[in-house]
């Protein structure tokens, strides 16, 4: 086995740990934020269910620059988050999983317009800004989910509201 097909299994468990925090997100609290200066739910809950976009176009592209990127849209349904998650997940797992490994050990860049932020290999920067990302953020709604009494499934074992 290559590192590759191990990178991708860590991948697609990832991705069945977020798929199983996105089915609990309540659509009666999008509206809801810990803090003035969080992100509501609906928003964050967007944001996970699309970070997928991520690791499909750290092998589309040879860099990101974060001032043309365009986030999607607020996604208005728990169906619509799922439907969409499977959808970008599916795309991105594929690509991943297809790519070989001198693609994986070419630069990639993230920029801010002419201003370069970092180049690293498509490998360190897939696990930097899409799995690091995905997981950090996925956290956050676990959090969400926990400060509305909204029992949380178990992602590496039984969670307390399992046991």
């Amino acid at each position: 086995m290559n590192f590759r097909d191990e990178l991708t299994k860590e991948i697609h468990q990832e991705m069945l740990n977020t798929r199983k925090i996105l089915e609990r997100i309540p659509e009666d609290k999008f509206d809801w934020r810990p803090h003035a200066r969080s992100s509501n739910l609906q928003g964050l809950a967007t944001h996970v269910a699309t970070l997928s976009r991520l690791g499909t176009m750290l092998f589309e592209t040879g860099s990101l620059d974060v001032q043309k990127f365009t986030p999607l849209p607020p996604l208005g349904s728990r169906k619509e988050l799922l439907e969409t998650f499977d959808k970008l997940a599916a795309t991105a797992e594929a690509v991943i999983a297809e790519a070989p490994d001198s693609v994986l050990a070419e630069s990639w860049s993230l920029t801010a317009g002419p201003v370069p932020i970092f180049t690293m290999t498509r490998l360190a920067a897939l696990r930097r800004l899409f799995i690091n990302h995905l997981i950090h953020h996925r956290a956050q709604l676990i959090l969400y989910l926990r400060l509305n009494d909204i029992p949380i499934p178990g992602l590496y074992g039984p969670s307390a509201d399992e046991r």
